[in-house]
């Protein structure tokens, strides 16, 4: 279906447009899909085609900048969904999730000011009492507990999740629905299943936990829904993440989702990095990310120190794929050596950090006890690990 077809279905109706919200809810979709064919000049097309519509409702010239920048926004994050779905069911090992990848960041470094913008115009849309200065917006991270209006928004996602099952029980997918609810009474909760009945009556131990429960059993429990959702439905999974993220970002809730384990990491750069670096096409490198994200993200039975160590073993992995050598600080030379432009400075921070997980702190030989190594600690190095790991593909990518 061309631009012009989706723009005038939407018009005539099926998509109606009834206010300003329904608009950029229409735009977004025309760029979703104008995206996925990957028709550029057909998107110009269609934008200025969607502009003249907004001006025609009278929409001032900041609106339509807006409008602009969410639509940007919105095809990135159509684009990490594109990705982490591929990623999910080909590993990257076929060329079409490869180009979906590099599209990415194609797209990134081309919209990269405009991106920028939209947070920060999308952060000044304040409450209009926050606005008027009387009262100071929300800027305390929470951690160990939660607010009222931050658990109304969880529960509000989840009541979607709930509401997909429900609907889906009409739709051929009721067992999926049992699934989760089953699993979700008898293994989270640790409850006789004699005892549950209904899946409305999982749902409703759901929304007490939520509501009312520990901040810790809040996460706990969304935390195990996401792990069963991808054992049954994966398909609705990465939605349900992005959301949650979303409200967590919005409400300054220090946990995300990144590569559907949720860890104490806040920053929007830090979850990138990871995520990139988990995609990584580097034999090895996957795995020891996917291990220390599992680890950080077990807050009942917390293993930091083996956090430090997978991260540092994915650095070492994506060194000796490049280099072929088995120790970090001598891959590193290597590297060096091959003509790869790793600047001698970067080279003798991580020899630094490489010996103090080697030595000093003993903690890839295991000689200290896991609770020397913090959580903050543990972040750290998951973050730097998989930063350098993206640089090191690029490395190997421009060589």
């Amino acid at each position: 279906m061309d631009a012009a077809t989706l723009l005038a279905d939407s018009l005539r109706g099926r998509w109606p447009i009834q206010n300003d919200e329904d608009a950029w809810r229409a735009l977004s979709a025309l760029m979703f899909q104008l995206d996925t064919l990957e028709v550029d000049t057909a998107e110009n097309r269609a934008w200025e085609a969607t502009m003249r519509v907004l001006v025609a409702r009278g929409l001032s010239h900041e609106e339509h900048t807006a409008a602009r920048m969410a639509s940007l926004e919105e095809r990135l994050q159509a684009r990490k969904l594109a990705q982490s779905r591929l990623r999910y069911r080909y590993g990257f090992k076929e060329g079409l999730a490869k180009l979906v990848r590099r599209d990415l960041r194609a797209f990134v470094r081309q919209h990269r000011d405009e991106l920028a913008a939209w947070h920060r115009y999308s952060q000044r849309m304040a409450k209009f009492s926050e606005r008027i200065g009387r009262r100071e917006p929300r800027s305390v991270l929470q951690i160990d507990e939660l607010d009222e209006p931050t658990r109304n928004a969880i529960w509000n996602v989840t009541l979607r999740i709930r509401d997909h099952f429900e609907e889906a029980a009409y739709s051929g997918l009721r067992q999926q629905g049992r699934s989760i609810a089953a699993g979700m009474w008898s293994q989270h909760f640790e409850l006789p299943l004699d005892e549950m009945g209904s899946n409305q009556t999982m749902w409703r131990r759901v929304r007490e936990t939520i509501l009312k429960g520990d901040s810790l059993d809040v996460l706990d429990a969304v935390d195990g829904l996401i792990t069963r959702l991808v054992k049954v439905e994966a398909n609705i999974v990465d939605d349900a993440v992005g959301t949650y993220n979303s409200e967590f970002e919005h409400y300054l809730v220090g946990y995300r989702f990144v590569d559907r384990e949720l860890v104490p990491v806040t920053d929007e750069t830090e979850v990138t990095a990871i995520e990139e670096a988990v995609g990584t096409d580097l034999p090895g490198v996957r795995l020891h990310l996917q291990r220390a994200l599992s680890l950080l993200a077990d807050r009942g039975n917390p293993q930091y120190a083996k956090v430090v160590h997978e991260s540092v073993n994915a650095v070492e992995a994506a060194v000796r794929e490049m280099t072929g050598k088995n120790v970090l600080s001598e891959g590193l030379k290597e590297l060096e050596r091959q003509g790869y432009n790793v600047h001698g400075a970067l080279r003798g921070g991580w020899d630094k950090l490489y010996g103090y997980t080697s030595n000093a702190a003993g903690i890839r030989h295991a000689i200290v006890r896991d609770e020397e190594v913090d959580e903050a600690l543990a972040s750290y190095f998951l973050v730097t690990s998989s930063a350098f790991v993206n640089f090191l593909a690029k490395v190997k990518a421009a060589t």
